[in-house]
């Protein structure tokens, strides 16, 4: 019986029926497939193995029937219970009972491995085959001593005039020495296969070969030891360049031209790629006081250094904005430079993206605008002084036509009034109200004629500044207003904060003290006029400054005129009258010392109660 084959065989031993019934499985079966024997005898033989495979199955069992045994080996890949496969190759012969057959044995032997082995093999040699005979490039296999064993079909386009047939065979020698402008490759080769032979892993060569059409080649080898069957061979990859090779000459030239016409060019040229500058003329080398080397051994970013601080910002964002794409770009603008370490110049910038070296980068012209900075800033300066000019002398022509026709006509008016009374009989009239009002008219044409000198003196001086003791100027000015109004009462309290003040002014610092007293008597209509002037260091911004307050009791200045008051010199009210002048002039000096003036209510809210003119020195000694 077939009890003691199945029990002891290391081999799978199934036994089934006719219809495919499992009737016995041995223990190598079952761990093969992971089943248990009570689950396998309750299975056929075709829920062991693929669909696709049940056709081929039944065939062979139906043979197997007819004629008592399997002729040949079938091979099936079998399903183990976790759903992986593996591959047995069965022989069966019939079970026979009264002569006919009822059942079948089967004896498989677990030939996986040999399976997989043959796909593997199968699937790189058609891989091989593909790579080989399908790449764009050629794919040469030679021998130690340079001789071709195989190549592929490719060769015909690198060597158009040879067919493979008459390639194979023959080492590079015999290949190139054929044409006499193709025998400058054999010793290319020849270094670069001892080498590679050596151990070496030589570069790369490229070579030219001509083409049946007439034309040329260019070629790109390289090449690497394949070991197979423990003999060496060289495998050869070679590319057809041409195309890369042209367009390399093409830049070549171009590059040469414009060289050429860069290092004759009156203007800068360089070209900056990768934060570096790349290649600088010697016209622009120049321009920013260095010698072409040393540029060209600046840094990445280093060229940022020969920009003015105030102007890197700009040449950043065109080159962040250029790099990004953005429509929004100054392809022309101005910027300062430093020419050596410190002298600073003017430079006129055109940019545009190019393709150097086959990468993008920015070619730079520029041009030294220094002189013509200078000029424009003279032209310029030249404008304003004569604008400022223009303007004095029509500000000096409306003063005079209005102020002084004011005074003419208080002249004339008082005039009148003598006239009228003094041919009167027996009339009796104050004859020194009259000559005061006239002496009043003559002292203001007086102080309007002072005033347009000293407006005319501020124009032409130059800033030249002093120590000045701020407290010695007040009482001077105090002293002189209470003399020229000796006609009004008048109390003036000081009040120091320190025995001595130094601040940075000229002569000029009394017109504006005196004109402040001038305007808080004058424009007051108390019997008692009050003037308290306050002197008092501040500390802001961790510099000393001198702030004076002139507080007065006059009738005040309303809101919507406390800026105005200021600006009614030549700049704007043209019709000057009243404090205008002297405020005016007054702004204008302490502009000349970088002070500030304004005014405040004496009382906030209630301007009829008075008012506080502040001045602010920004420097105290």
């Amino acid at each position: 019986r077939y009890e003691f084959l199945i029990e002891n065989s290391i081999d799978v031993i199934i036994v089934y029926d006719i219809e495919g019934n499992i009737l016995d499985f041995n223990e190598i079966a079952l761990k093969k497939v992971g089943y248990t024997k009570k689950e396998a005898l309750n299975m056929t033989i075709f829920d062991f193995i693929t669909k696709e495979e049940i056709p081929k199955a039944s065939n062979a069992l139906k043979q197997l029937i007819e004629r008592g045994k399997t002729e040949k080996a079938f091979t099936y890949k079998v399903r183990k219970k976790d759903g992986m496969f593996f591959y047995l190759e069965f022989h069966g012969m019939g079970l026979k009972k009264e002569g006919k057959i009822y059942a079948v044995l089967s004896i498989g032997h677990d030939v996986t491995e040999e399976i997989l082995s043959k796909k593997s093999q199968l699937s790189s040699e058609i891989k091989y085959q593909t790579i080989f005979h399908e790449a764009p490039f050629l794919i040469a296999l030679a021998d130690t001593n340079g001789i071709l064993i195989d190549c592929n079909n490719a060769v015909n386009q690198f060597m158009s005039s040879h067919t493979k047939e008459d390639l194979l065979n023959k080492s590079y020698e015999e290949i190139f020495s054929e044409n006499e402008n193709e025998k400058y490759i054999i010793p290319l080769y020849k270094k670069y296969l001892d080498a590679l032979l050596n151990g070496k892993r030589p570069k790369d060569i490229e070579y030219k070969i001509e083409s049946s059409s007439g034309g040329f080649v260019w070629c790109h080898l390289h090449a690497s030891l394949l070991k197979l069957e423990e003999e060496d061979y060289i495998l050869l990859f070679i590319r057809d360049i041409t195309e890369k090779k042209l367009a390399e000459i093409k830049i070549k030239n171009s590059e040469e031209k414009f060289r050429t016409i860069s290092e004759q060019s009156l203007l800068g040229v360089c070209i900056i790629q990768d934060s570096r500058i790349k290649y600088i003329n010697q016209q622009c080398a120049d321009i920013f006081g260095y010698t072409r080397d040393e540029i060209l051994l600046f840094k990445e970013n280093q060229y940022l250094d020969l920009i003015h601080p105030d102007y890197r910002h700009l040449a950043q964002g065109q080159a962040r904005k250029k790099k990004g794409g953005d429509n929004d770009l100054k392809s022309q603008y101005q910027i300062k430079a430093y020419k050596g370490s410190a002298q600073e110049i003017w430079v006129e910038i055109f940019s545009k993206t190019i393709k150097y070296k086959g990468n993008s980068a920015d070619l730079i012209i520029l041009t030294d605008i220094t002189e013509k900075k200078k000029t424009e800033e003279k032209i310029r300066e030249s404008e304003k002084r004569y604008r400022e000019a223009y303007e004095r002398e029509n500000f000096y022509k409306d003063l005079f036509a209005h102020d002084m026709n004011n005074i003419l006509q208080g002249i004339l008016t008082s005039l009148d009034i003598f006239e009228m009374n003094f041919y009167k009989k027996n009339n009796v009239f104050q004859s020194e109200t009259i000559l005061k009002e006239l002496r009043n008219q003559i002292n203001r044409g007086s102080s309007l004629v002072e005033n347009v000198r000293k407006f005319s003196k501020l124009d032409d001086s130059e800033k030249d500044l002093k120590n000045i003791n701020v407290y010695e100027v007040i009482e001077q000015a105090i002293s002189s207003i209470r003399e020229s109004s000796r006609d009004r009462e008048i109390n003036i309290q000081l009040e120091k904060a320190t025995e001595q003040t130094i601040i940075k002014a000229d002569d000029f610092v009394i017109d504006v003290f005196e004109n402040l007293l001038y305007n808080a008597i004058k424009h007051n209509y108390k019997n008692l006029v009050q003037i308290t002037i306050k002197i008092s260091e501040i500390n802001t911004d961790a510099r000393k400054r001198l702030k004076l307050e002139f507080i007065d009791n006059g009738r005040g200045i309303p809101d919507s005129k406390k800026k105005s008051i200021f600006e009614r010199g030549f700049n704007q009210d043209k019709s000057v009258s009243g404090m205008g002048l002297g405020l005016s002039l007054v702004k204008r000096i302490l502009n000349k010392y970088g002070a500030e003036i304004r005014v405040e209510d004496r009382i906030t809210g209630k301007y009829q109660e008075g008012s506080n003119f502040i001045i602010i020195f920004s420097e105290v000694l």
